[in-house]
């Protein structure tokens, strides 16, 4: 019982805005780690004189 600590809270709040807090969280991180690695394959790239 102790894991489950939503048991007490109010299943509206982590339903509605948890979700979409959620899935921009989600989506915000995908994005940063598709840029971050796209610049390390450039700096890698550039290192290499492919670029």
């Amino acid at each position: 019982m102790t894991d489950q600590h939503s048991t007490n809270e109010p299943p509206l709040p982590g339903q509605g805005t948890g979700g979409c807090l959620g899935l921009l969280v989600g989506l915000s991180v995908l994005g940063a780690v598709s840029v971050a690695l796209a610049g390390v394959g450039y700096l890698v790239a550039h290192l290499f004189g492919w670029v």
